[in-house]
């Protein structure tokens, strides 16, 4: 996969059910969920909304893929969307690290 095609792209949902309601149709459409990552409680970028109890979901994908999970997401109430760029992904198993401790990659 091309990585300047990735997108990565993110919301949130106003409760539990309306996030697993979402990721269960997510599934049934053949969408990978080892791109989906959600995010509850005080774990998220988004604190605030998230400590309110609203859950966080990011998704990466191309970009067709994200337009294809779009409308699932907006049927299942999804606030905040947005979509960006995905980071460019770094393998550092082709770099040579001075120090690297155990757990730290």
């Amino acid at each position: 996969m091309n990585f300047s095609q990735l997108k990565q792209a993110m919301g949130v949902f106003p409760n539990r059910q309306e996030a697993e309601q979402a990721l269960r149709q997510l599934k049934d459409t053949g969408f990978s969920l080892e791109k989906v990552s959600v995010i509850p409680e005080n774990q998220a970028i988004y604190n605030e909304r998230v400590l309110q109890g609203d859950y966080l979901m990011i998704i990466e994908g191309t970009e067709k893929e994200i337009r294809r999970v779009e409308a699932i997401l907006n049927n299942r109430r999804i606030q905040q969307w947005r979509v960006y760029d995905a980071p460019r992904k770094v393998d550092y198993s082709q770099m040579n690290l001075i120090g690297r401790q155990r757990g730290i990659d």
